[in-house]
């Protein structure tokens, strides 16, 4: 049987963020006080208040968290960045991301090297809420050289969604010198996020393996040896195709939209 926290994950991932603070609240109330476990579900409910755009309770809330623990510092460094419930202050916000690195807490790499870009380059002008969509925002072409290289920083680090957007920068052709580097780095770094389980790495690497039949050994796309041969080039697609599905579910499985509504799933 799932713990409360364990449920309340579920839902923070599927959207349903009502749901998930109230398990979280549960999961509080079980926890000790003061531990990394109270600690923990007190950060998923700040960040339900502002997925729920709760942005006064957020702010309090990640507030605390960064006087107990320069490791948590991370919420309320990106309330401070973008100005939510608060006046934006992206200096103060890097001095915060600089604590929770020297705290251990790598995740927070992709945001310490946008904020750095934001004072050495100047904002987009869009208040993005994290480095993935910060580097859609670059892919206009403003940027993208210190983008790529600041999201790599936090790739070669670790942190499980910058791989992913890593490789959609390779995919998408934004990086790279020859398309068919291109292709290899950005399957590389998909299949690292996939092999983490990250959701949107596993449909997205489920879809290229079935659009570019895939080996399942190299990870790179098949040639066929008989080149023109009917039956070996649908045998290829036909096990790419399995292999695909495969990776769909398992994204289904984590509740990610895309793989649920591939599969027909409500």
């Amino acid at each position: 049987m799932p713990s409360f926290r364990a449920t309340g994950d579920l839902h923070l991932e599927k959207g349903d963020s009502r749901t998930a603070e109230s398990f979280y609240r549960k999961a509080l109330e079980a926890a000790e006080p003061g531990s990394e476990d109270a600690r923990y579900c007190r950060h998923r409910i700040a960040l339900c208040h502002l997925r729920l755009h709760e942005d006064e309770k957020a702010l309090k809330e990640f507030e605390a968290l960064a006087q107990e623990s320069d490791f948590y510092t991370v919420g309320y460094a990106n309330m401070i960045e973008f100005g939510w419930g608060t006046e934006p202050d992206p200096k103060r916000a890097l001095a915060l991301f600089k604590k929770s690195l020297g705290a251990g807490n790598q995740a927070v790499m992709a945001n310490y090297w946008e904020v750095k870009w934001f004072l050495e380059n100047g904002a987009p002008g869009n208040a993005w809420a994290d480095f993935s969509q910060y580097m859609r925002c670059c892919h206009d072409g403003r940027g993208v050289r210190s983008g790529v290289y600041a999201l790599r920083q936090a790739a070669m680090a670790g942190y499980v969604p910058a791989q992913f957007e890593l490789s959609t920068v390779y995919l998408d052709g934004l990086a790279g010198d020859s398309n068919e580097q291109r292709l290899k780095d950005g399957l590389s770094w998909l299949r690292k996020a996939a092999d983490a389980g990250y959701p949107p790495a596993l449909y997205n690497l489920g879809i290229h393996t079935q659009r570019l039949c895939l080996d399942p050994v190299t990870g790179l796309p098949q040639k066929p040896l008989v080149p023109f041969l009917r039956l070996y080039k649908d045998k290829v697609r036909f096990a790419s195709y399995k292999a695909g599905m495969v990776l769909i579910r398992r994204a289904a499985e984590a509740g990610y939209p895309p793989a649920l509504e591939a599969l027909g799933i409500r």
